[in-house]
């Protein structure tokens, strides 16, 4: 659980650019550009690099769609989780498919007996992003099924709102971004964790800088950009 709310707070910090049309998405529109970030537990001390690549921009009558191959590492990781990351662009919002979000390396290792049903509420943000704005709700929700046994997991993201401006410098270089904040509540069975997540977005290229804050608004854990490749 605690992983998905990683993928989330790490990706969800990271989407909108200007498009063909007007849509603004914060992730690169260029194939082949590979975003590296740095995450770091409360104490300062690096726990995993996470790596994004755009491997593929589509051109479709309904908009663009983007896909990002994302790759987390770390020492305690036995191996690396990889998956793709789906977007769209419609001209007058951006979207992120947060089905994409789902370990399909974990689910793999589930068994084929094992029976998933996701449902989910994209996370979009308009094109006319501004301070003050409050942007929509989202959540994705996963049951499983093996035989007899049944679990569900659910991770909820809300109160997203825009805030100010800011001049933002990381190891990748100066930028000046939007914050963005929002609460993010992960459930799997009983357990139930509640954060609040601060981001700043830059236009095509994402989330430069995301913390993460339990509910009694202590620091649990950051991810900055450590560098751009293209």
């Amino acid at each position: 659980m605690k992983q998905i709310g990683l993928i989330v707070l790490v990706v969800l910090t990271s989407c909108l650019v200007t498009s063909a049309q007007k849509c603004k998405v914060y992730i690169p529109t260029e194939e082949g550009t590979e975003l590296v970030f740095h995450n770091y537990d409360k104490k300062g001390k690096q726990v995993a690099t996470i790596s994004q690549k755009l491997v593929s921009v589509e051109e479709k009558m309904d908009g663009t769609y983007y896909t990002l191959h994302q790759k987390i590492d770390g020492p305690d990781y036995q191996e690396a989780i990889e998956m793709d990351l789906k977007f769209k662009c419609t001209g007058e919002e951006f979207i992120f498919d947060m089905n994409s979000f789902v370990n399909q390396q974990q689910m793999a290792g589930m068994g084929g007996d094992t029976q998933m049903k996701v449902s989910m509420d994209a996370i979009t943000i308009p094109s006319n992003i501004k301070a003050g704005m409050k942007l929509d709700d989202g959540f994705i929700t996963l049951e499983f099924q093996t035989g007899p046994v049944k679990m569900k997991s659910t991770t909820r993201i809300s109160n997203r709102e825009v805030g100010s401006e800011d001049e933002i410098e990381t190891p990748a270089g100066k930028f000046k971004a939007f914050k963005i904040s929002s609460e993010i509540e992960s459930q799997f069975s009983m357990v139930k964790v509640r954060a609040k997540e601060v981001a700043w977005y830059v236009e095509g290229i994402g989330a430069v800088k995301t913390e993460s804050y339990s509910k009694k608004g202590k620091l649990m854990g950051s991810t900055v950009l450590a560098s751009i490749k293209k």
